[in-house]
């Protein structure tokens, strides 16, 4: 592996950290908001605001993602592929239109269909796919090579998570692939800046010290990096 065991588990410690911070902060509640046959309106407007979609759609466009939300999840859960969604979604006129303001609506779609129930697979934006090293003319085309990736033999999304799974005494909250999701975030991250976060002792003591179950999540990302440091995931993701 090009790098040392010991970064991988940092690397863990900080996305099972942050992992449980954000489910117990915010979403869960936003799950229980959109994923319901009546979304909860205060909910949905948080969630777009906190994961900046907002900003990428038209008072009209979030009117059609919100009465159209169960109907897109209900098409991702019985099979569609994300192209397929990205497709109806694209459509000026179509059922679903629900074009963001830079034209396909990508990133913000898997970001809202996972809090409605629509899929458990990580959120593509451009610090998950610079982790998985995404490649495409367009966003729609990037999110699709990045999801083809994940899913490929050199990645191993499907054998690592059924790997942590396996970990016995997981938290209630626990989401495999929201966990997934914030490694690759945090690579990106890494990726983008050319430095290791978790490698600034000051804030990495900060941080932990701040999480009020901080001994029960070292010894739980301790067991994730024994489980998945031989990984195609782990070795993908420190190349």
């Amino acid at each position: 592996m090009p790098r040392a065991v010991s970064d991988l588990n940092e690397l863990v410690k900080f996305a099972l950290f942050d992992h449980a911070r954000t489910m117990t902060g915010s979403e869960l509640l936003y799950r229980c908001g959109l994923n319901s046959s009546v979304v909860d309106e205060r909910c949905f407007s948080a969630m777009l605001y906190e994961f900046n979609v907002a900003r990428t759609l038209s008072s009209k466009g979030k009117l059609a993602l919100r009465d159209n939300l169960q109907k897109l999840s209900s098409l991702k859960r019985s099979g569609h592929s994300w192209q397929e969604l990205f497709e109806i979604t694209h459509y000026k006129k179509g059922e679903f239109a629900i074009r963001g303001s830079n034209g396909a609506f990508v990133s913000g779609l898997t970001k809202v269909l996972w809090f409605a129930g629509g899929h458990n697979e990580p959120m593509f934006d451009k610090f998950t796919a610079k982790a998985v090293r995404a490649k495409g003319s367009s966003q729609t085309n990037k999110a699709i090579n990045f999801y083809h990736r994940l899913s490929s033999d050199d990645w191993g999304y499907h054998d690592v998570c059924s790997s942590i799974l396996e970990t016995p005494n997981l938290p209630k909250y626990f989401a495999v692939e929201r966990l997934i999701d914030k490694l690759l975030l945090f690579r990106g991250i890494e990726l983008d800046n050319g430095d290791h976060l978790y490698s600034r002792s000051s804030t990495k003591s900060q941080y932990f010290k701040s999480i009020s179950e901080a001994g029960s999540l070292m010894q739980l990302a301790e067991n994730f990096t024994r489980r998945i440091k031989d990984s195609s995931f782990a070795m993908a993701l420190l190349k």
